[in-house]
């Protein structure tokens, strides 16, 4: 299969559809053929961030396994963690804290802070 070469008018590889509808088993078979899994969307999302965002969990910790950038933030400078946190999404959050370590400050501010703003975390 080797790396994945087409994308739809958005940017999105198999891979990020397969992510963004939560189908764990389908982006490991893609991982596992190469699929790469720093590609960014025209919205400069990542299957991580996406992910992130929309709460699956067991992808989420896949991506991780398999060292996916923590760091890495999207056109609206937002990374996986502070996408979850705004969603009150604690699962994914709890996830994204043992990987990213202490650097938890963007452009916007503490994302702490964010996640409380949204009432998601006491």
């Amino acid at each position: 299969m080797g790396q994945q070469r087409t994308q739809n008018k958005e940017g999105d590889t198999s891979l990020i559809l397969a992510n963004v509808k939560g189908f764990r088993e389908i982006v490991e078979l893609l991982i596992q053929n190469k699929a790469n899994i720093e590609h960014e969307n025209n919205a400069r999302d990542t299957a991580l961030t996406l992910a992130a965002k929309k709460g699956f969990d067991e992808v989420v910790e896949l991506l991780l396994v398999k060292n996916a950038n923590t760091e890495h933030k999207n056109r609206k400078i937002k990374t996986a963690f502070m996408l979850a946190a705004s969603n009150g999404l604690s699962e994914v959050v709890k996830l994204l804290l043992r990987n990213i370590g202490t650097e938890l400050r963007n452009k916007t501010g503490d994302i702490w802070h964010l996640a409380h703003y949204k009432g998601n975390f006491s």
